[in-house]
Protein backbone atom coordinates (compact mmCIF):
# COMPACT_ATOMS: atom_id res chain seq x y z
CA UNK A 1 0.00 0.00 0.00
CA UNK A 2 1.26 3.47 -0.81
CA UNK A 3 -0.09 6.58 0.91
CA UNK A 4 0.54 10.08 -0.39
CA UNK A 5 -0.10 13.55 0.94
CA UNK A 6 0.30 17.08 -0.40
CA UNK A 7 1.60 18.04 3.08
CA UNK A 8 5.28 18.09 3.93
CA UNK A 9 6.20 15.72 6.76
CA UNK A 10 8.81 17.70 8.66
CA UNK A 11 9.47 15.57 11.73
CA UNK A 12 8.55 12.42 13.65
CA UNK A 13 6.53 14.53 16.10
CA UNK A 14 2.88 13.52 16.37
CA UNK A 15 2.17 16.73 18.25
CA UNK A 16 4.27 19.26 16.37
CA UNK A 17 3.77 18.00 12.82
CA UNK A 18 0.11 17.76 11.86
CA UNK A 19 1.02 16.20 8.51
CA UNK A 20 2.37 13.13 10.26
CA UNK A 21 -0.79 12.52 12.30
CA UNK A 22 -2.70 10.71 9.54
CA UNK A 23 0.17 8.32 8.88
CA UNK A 24 0.81 7.74 12.57
CA UNK A 25 -2.78 6.73 13.20
CA UNK A 26 -2.76 4.38 10.23
CA UNK A 27 0.46 2.65 11.19
CA UNK A 28 0.58 3.07 14.99
CA UNK A 29 -2.75 2.39 16.66
CA UNK A 30 -3.20 4.06 20.07
CA UNK A 31 -3.66 2.23 23.37
CA UNK A 32 -7.28 3.41 23.56
CA UNK A 33 -9.69 5.24 21.27
CA UNK A 34 -13.11 6.84 21.46
CA UNK A 35 -15.94 4.90 19.83
CA UNK A 36 -18.90 6.41 17.96
CA UNK A 37 -20.87 6.76 21.21
CA UNK A 38 -18.05 8.64 22.96
CA UNK A 39 -16.88 5.74 25.13
CA UNK A 40 -13.17 5.06 25.56
CA UNK A 41 -12.46 1.55 24.30
CA UNK A 42 -9.34 -0.52 23.87
CA UNK A 43 -7.23 -0.56 20.76
CA UNK A 44 -3.79 -1.92 21.71
CA UNK A 45 -4.96 -2.15 25.31
CA UNK A 46 -7.88 -4.40 26.18
CA UNK A 47 -8.68 -2.24 29.22
CA UNK A 48 -7.15 0.08 31.78
CA UNK A 49 -7.41 1.16 35.40
CA UNK A 50 -6.75 4.49 37.10
CA UNK A 51 -5.45 4.98 40.63
CA UNK A 52 -7.72 6.67 43.17
CA UNK A 53 -5.72 9.91 42.99
CA UNK A 54 -5.67 9.82 39.15
CA UNK A 55 -1.87 9.85 38.99
CA UNK A 56 -1.24 6.32 37.71
CA UNK A 57 -2.87 4.74 34.69
CA UNK A 58 -2.33 1.03 34.06
CA UNK A 59 -3.00 -0.35 30.59
CA UNK A 60 -3.50 -4.08 29.99
CA UNK A 61 -2.34 -5.05 26.50
CA UNK A 62 -4.27 -7.41 24.28
CA UNK A 63 -2.73 -10.87 23.99
CA UNK A 64 -3.01 -11.06 20.20
CA UNK A 65 -0.58 -8.29 19.17
CA UNK A 66 2.35 -9.32 16.96
CA UNK A 67 4.93 -7.50 14.86
CA UNK A 68 5.20 -8.30 11.16
CA UNK A 69 8.08 -10.68 11.94
CA UNK A 70 5.85 -12.74 14.24
CA UNK A 71 7.34 -11.45 17.50
CA UNK A 72 4.84 -10.60 20.24
CA UNK A 73 4.35 -6.90 21.08
CA UNK A 74 5.54 -6.25 24.64
CA UNK A 75 4.87 -3.50 27.17
CA UNK A 76 8.49 -2.44 26.63
CA UNK A 77 7.76 -1.93 22.90
CA UNK A 78 4.86 0.36 23.76
CA UNK A 79 6.95 2.26 26.32
CA UNK A 80 9.73 2.72 23.75
CA UNK A 81 7.27 4.18 21.22
CA UNK A 82 5.73 6.58 23.74
CA UNK A 83 9.15 7.78 24.90
CA UNK A 84 10.46 8.06 21.32
CA UNK A 85 7.56 10.23 20.20
CA UNK A 86 7.84 12.23 23.42
CA UNK A 87 11.49 12.96 22.69
CA UNK A 88 10.75 13.93 19.09
CA UNK A 89 7.75 16.19 19.72
CA UNK A 90 8.10 19.94 19.74
CA UNK A 91 6.78 20.29 23.32
CA UNK A 92 9.89 18.84 24.93
CA UNK A 93 11.01 15.58 26.41
CA UNK A 94 9.01 13.28 28.64
CA UNK A 95 10.26 12.83 32.18
CA UNK A 96 12.55 9.86 32.51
Amino acid sequence: MRIATPDVIESASLVGDTGLGVFAHLSNPPLMKMDAEGHIVGQLAKNYSVSENNTQWTFYLRDDLYWSDGEKVTPEDIEFSIRYYGEKNSLGKLDQ
